[in-house]
């Protein structure tokens, strides 16, 4: 399951980079260019600076990957994740409050990223 959370992160990243504005060198000074590639790639590698990128160059909101928490718990915290019977159930509270506690199918999931992929639209 992180696996598919990393690809669409990935997908997303490329997404960006392969669809940015032409940048004319002649008309860029060399400095600029530096400093315009280091700002992406900077951003490109968070879930917020992804966003601040769609927003800068495309105009739009990237909408949000679903189940965000859960690949974070995947990645960071597994012992705090169950998998039973095909339903992960993890804490989507902040913190460490068990007050938010998720269940949810791994089709649920699959379904939500694949609606979530049809829903991008930039540029």
């Amino acid at each position: 399951m992180l696996t598919i959370f990393v690809l669409s992160e990935s997908y997303v990243s490329s997404l960006i980079v392969s669809n940015l504005p032409e940048r004319d060198e002649n008309l860029i000074d060399k400095a600029y260019e530096k400093i315009i590639q280091q700002y992406i790639s900077k951003n490109i590698r968070t879930r917020n600076g992804r966003k601040e990128l769609v927003k800068n160059f495309y105009n739009t909101d990237l909408p949000a990957i679903p189940h965000t928490k859960l690949r974070d718990a995947l990645a960071h915290e597994i012992n705090k994740v169950d998998l039973k019977n095909n339903r992960f159930k993890y804490d989507n509270s902040r913190g460490n409050r068990n007050e938010n506690i998720i269940e949810v199918s791994i089709d649920e999931i699959i379904n939500e990223l694949e609606e979530w992929f049809l829903n991008l639209e930039f540029p």
